[in-house]
């Protein structure tokens, strides 16, 4: 678009001022991606978080952000975040996942499960969001049955069933 008014105003230099602006944000675009993509989630939400402050409406860029905030283990920072969304990105599916995949973390299960409920009502087949769903049910029924054999004074066999559980998911600390 800044190119085209370029070509209709020539003469005109805040275009070429505003094409530099569009590519040097685009270029930082390019980089939060990269280094997402390399699991540099460190980089990526620093990354983010400053081009938010230009890109305030960029879906993409939000979801990296709070999924680097995950990743980086900060859950109240990234809650807090989704808490501030506006209503119509609070109710999308990616984010209504996301905030599944905080509780999750937080050990929360039930919030989480409320919620991918919720989600998976309106979109039953995505393979993302069915497997944190078994994710969280697999790991509350372990944990009962962890919980059942510690009551019992089966203590080395609750050992084993809560080790068990903490190996079900390793990307959850």
């Amino acid at each position: 678009s800044y190119q085209k008014c370029s070509n209709f105003e020539p003469r005109e230099s805040s275009h070429k001022t505003d094409i530099t602006l569009a590519n040097n944000y685009l270029n930082k675009f390019n980089e939060v991606l990269k280094e997402y993509q390399k699991e540099n989630y460190s980089k990526s939400e620093e990354l983010s978080k400053s081009l938010l402050q230009v890109c305030v409406g960029f879906k993409e860029l939000k979801v990296i952000y709070m999924e680097s905030l995950i990743h980086n283990n900060k859950l109240q920072e990234a809650s807090d975040y989704w808490g501030k969304l506006g209503d119509n990105d609070r109710v999308d599916d990616e984010f209504l996942y996301l905030i599944c995949k905080i509780f999750y973390y937080e050990g929360n299960y039930e919030k989480a499960k409320t919620f991918m409920k919720k989600l998976l009502s309106k979109v039953n087949d995505n393979h993302k969001y069915n497997k944190l769903y078994q994710n969280i049910v697999s790991i509350e029924k372990e944990k009962e049955n962890a919980n059942s054999l510690f009551k019992a004074g089966k203590y080395n066999e609750a050992i084993v069933a809560y080790t068990n559980i903490l190996n079900m998911d390793t990307a959850n600390k």
